[in-house]
């Protein structure tokens, strides 16, 4: 199914648990909870309940995609959720290495435990690679986190930066206060290499490549300032890095791919 940044969802894992303030209207729950019989026991009343689903059936899907796609990994659950084992994540990845074609947009509010993660695949006991199933990020892996205010961009900005890979990404939304953005937007210049599969092995290269802003939706959302949009505008603007506005509210009524201030931007990954 195609969305405002992706072609097509890789549902590998469903299921969530709130971990901060952006949680408490989360619209992923929402569907779940919507379309029960798809998403079995995952959430009820618009909350998660805790249970976690891991789709190993599903893990060969991208190879059997033939033209190239932005693919959003796990929309209905977060790869990174304590109770998705080690194992798990590392058989994600080796697919998506295998389907260099597509870009894999990868996003987390746990931000921690996928550096922590990233760690434990970067090191080899007795220099034995074979023991590994991957050497560093796949270059088609693009790992994101979502910053909802300034105080989760301070608490997981740092954990993603030290995770090495070619292309980063920040999605701010729900946007719930202003954002500076500045100590950690700087451009790495990185590129990936047509014959190379894997980024820097263990190395991380450098700021953002991509970020997307959008409001809170649902009956009782709350409100996104334009100004804050304004600024992160700017930031991006300053920085050379490419932005998408998703969604905001104008005239009172929620409007996807909305102008600001007379301009569209509606950058998407690989553009």
């Amino acid at each position: 199914m195609p969305g405002a940044w992706w072609d097509a969802q890789w549902s590998v894992s469903e299921g969530c648990t709130p971990v901060s303030e952006g949680c408490s209207a989360c619209w992923a729950a929402q569907i779940a909870s919507r379309f029960h019989p798809a998403y079995p026991g995952l959430a009820q009343g618009g909350k998660w309940t805790g249970a976690i689903a891991l789709h190993t059936e599903r893990l060969g899907q991208p190879a059997r995609w033939r033209n190239p796609r932005a693919v959003f990994v796990s929309p209905t659950g977060d790869l990174f959720h304590p109770d998705v084992p080690d194992t798990f994540i590392g058989r994600v990845f080796e697919h998506i290495a295998k389907a260099p074609r597509h870009i894999f947009l990868i996003l987390t509010k746990r931000a921690a435990r996928m550096r922590a993660w990233s760690e434990s695949v970067c090191h080899y006991q007795g220099g034995d690679e074979t023991t590994r199933p991957l050497r560093g990020w796949p270059h088609n892996a693009w790992i994101g986190v979502t910053v909802e205010t300034q105080a989760r961009a301070a608490e997981r900005l740092p954990d993603l930066l030290a995770t090495p890979a070619t292309h980063r990404w920040v999605s701010v939304e729900p946007a719930l206060g202003p954002v500076n953005l500045h100590p950690w937007l700087c451009r790495s210049g990185a590129a990936a290499k047509p014959e190379q599969r894997y980024a820097n092995i263990c190395e991380p290269s450098g700021g953002l490549s991509w970020l997307v802003v959008g409001c809170e939706s649902g009956r009782d959302a709350r409100p996104m300032d334009l100004d804050w949009t304004r600024s992160i505008r700017d930031q991006c603007a300053a920085a050379g890095v490419p932005w998408m506005l998703k969604q905001a509210h104008v005239g009172g009524r929620l409007e996807h791919m909305p102008a600001l201030d007379g301009v569209r931007y509606d950058a998407r990954p690989g553009q």
